[in-house]
């Protein structure tokens, strides 16, 4: 009758064991697309300051006086264009550094292992600490997703009224 009994053990020990190397697994992942969400997120700032030296240089092409005489419509324009590429760079360092990250087994489930769990205890534990972490993860990257879309929206829409605004001024003078 042990037999049976430790036959079962082992098997739901592999099967724990095989759920917390999926779910790593999936966690890895996570950690993952937020990472690539941080990176885009930089990268939109770099375009956003691009697009502003862009900016600079063309306007110091021009002498102040062909700068000055444009419709006041149109310098407001260039100046909300501005804003908004400045605001996409702010948003995307807001969305890299405040990034949250669930990493997984921390201090306190490292102190658990070595109370003296036995294996199949530790990863019941470890299997609701995953499904708690990845639960997170989910939200963050969401989030975050979120803020990178929002950023690069407010930059393309800043080119966008920065290029009307060019444009407007050319058929005017």
């Amino acid at each position: 009758m042990t037999d049976g009994r430790r036959g079962r053990d082992a098997n739901e020990v592999e099967v724990l064991r095989s759920a917390c190397e999926e779910s790593r697994a999936v966690l890895n992942d996570q950690l993952t697309e937020l990472s690539d969400i941080g990176d885009k997120a930089l990268w939109t700032v770099r375009t956003s300051m691009i697009v502003l030296g862009v900016v600079v240089s063309a306007a110091s092409l021009g002498d102040a006086n062909t700068l000055r005489r444009l419709h006041p419509g149109i310098q407001f324009l260039a100046a909300g264009g501005i804003a908004l590429v400045l605001a996409a760079s702010v948003y995307g360092l807001g969305t890299y550094f405040v990034a949250d990250r669930v990493r997984g087994v921390g201090p306190n489930y490292r102190h658990r292992a070595r109370d003296g769990l036995s294996e199949r205890e530790w990863r019941r534990a470890l299997l609701d600490g995953y499904g708690k972490w990845t639960t997170e993860m989910e939200v963050i990257t969401s989030y975050y997703g979120a803020h990178l879309f929002r950023a690069q929206t407010v930059l393309v829409s800043g080119v966008f009224v920065l290029v009307l605004a060019a444009v407007l001024s050319i058929w005017t003078l």
